[in-house]
Parts: structure tokens; C-alpha cells; sequence
């Protein structure tokens, strides 16, 4: 025979299986993640594409107990700090052609009178 399991915070009989009590909401257990390949890649993609987004998969990641989903977690905190370093060499970069550009114009422009 099973032994009902009760809430800590409101004493409410509770199944196994349940996550949260229905009473009053208090968290029972931690929820169990699971990712498929797809969700895996559009992980990865959306980290690499939408940097800072990449930070909050990472973390919560991170966080759990499993290794696959920890490696996925580094991975896209990872993914993030190569899109970020990306992003910001090519804003240097075009902030430096766009002042030689404007540069050599107005040098130009200002020789012709």
C-alpha cells in the first residue's frame, strides 16, 4: 500500500508525480529537463545569433544536475562570448572605415575651394 505524500507548507495530500502542489503552489521537486536534438540546435543558433540570450540558457543550464544539459549550458555560453567578441570587432572595425571614409571626404572637400 502507498503512503500519501503530503505538502511541507499546507500538509495537502500530493501525488508522487507532482511538481508543485495544487493548494498552495509550494515547489516539491525540481522539474526534470529534457532536449531533443532540434531544441539543442535552436539552443546553439539563438545563442550565436541572439547573444545575450545565450547567457540566460546558459545559466539555467548550468544549474542542473545532469552533465548532457550542462555541456549544453557551457556550450552556449560559450557560443555567446564568440558572437559577442564578433560583434564588437566588427563595430570597430566599420567605426574605423567610416572615419577614414569621412576623413578623406571632407580633406577632399575641403581642398576643392
Amino acid at each position: 500500500m502507498e503512503v500519501p505524500l503530503a505538502c511541507p507548507r499546507c500538509h495537502t495530500v500530493v501525488n508522487p508525480d507532482d511538481y508543485f502542489c495544487a493548494n498552495c503552489g509550494e515547489k516539491l521537486k525540481k522539474p526534470q529537463f529534457s532536449l531533443s536534438h532540434w531544441k539543442v540546435i535552436t539552443i546553439y543558433l539563438v545563442s550565436f545569433l541572439l547573444p545575450p540570450s545565450g547567457l540566460y540558457f546558459g545559466l539555467k543550464y548550468l544549474r542542473q544536475n545532469d552533465e548532457k544539459l550542462k555541456k549544453v549550458g557551457k556550450l552556449a555560453i560559450v557560443l555567446t562570448g564568440v558572437s559577442l567578441a564578433i560583434t564588437i570587432i566588427m563595430t570597430v572595425l566599420s567605426i574605423r572605415l567610416a572615419s577614414e571614409i569621412i576623413k578623406s571626404t571632407t580633406q577632399d572637400y575641403l581642398f576643392n575651394f
